[in-house]
């Protein structure tokens, strides 16, 4: 029985062979049940907000399920699925400067491209930063989960995720 994924208490597995139709396991505590990938039609005892948890999972990676039931079918190892949490917010893993205003970023999502700040150096906690010898101050905060600067600046991941250009 691999288990494929886990968030907010709630464990996700598969049981070799045996998925026609594609379904998977969700165990939270002392409550189980069965989810089918495509329908999301639940058998078994589960809370209604924790049903509501693995609805939106399911949903968000139904392709990556439907390909974990076929490995499993086949007696393969499938593969781990991200857990929730991790979509639901963003977080800033990795940054560094590229160069001028520019820097690169990379986020719990996988994403990952540069942001200039040229122009979103407004206010006065931001003032400083306008010097590059202060702006290039900066690090991933393990705590915070984004960038931030000596002098206490910090920027949203959201914001910087929403400004960040993709780099292809």
């Amino acid at each position: 029985m691999p288990i494929i994924g886990r968030f907010l208490g709630i464990v996700i597995y598969m049981y070799w062979r045996g998925h026609v139709p594609a379904h998977f396991h969700a165990k939270y505590q002392d409550q189980e049940s069965t989810v089918d990938v495509e329908t999301g039609i639940v058998k078994g005892v589960m809370g209604r907000r924790a049903v509501s948890l693995v609805q939106e999972w399911r949903e968000i990676h139904k392709a990556e399920l439907l390909e974990d039931g076929g490995l499993a079918k086949q007696k393969k190892e499938p593969h781990r699925i991200a857990p929730l949490e991790q979509l639901m917010f963003l977080h800033v893993k990795e940054a560094r400067h590229v160069g001028d205003y520019v820097i690169w970023l990379r986020f719990n999502d996988g994403a990952e491209g540069e942001m200039d700040l040229e122009d979103e150096l407004e206010g006065e906690v931001f003032a400083p930063l306008k010097d590059k010898r202060n702006l290039v101050r900066f690090r991933a905060d393990a705590e915070l989960e984004t960038i931030v600067w000596e002098n206490g600046a910090d920027l949203a991941p959201e914001f910087l995720y929403e400004k960040m250009k993709v780099l292809a």
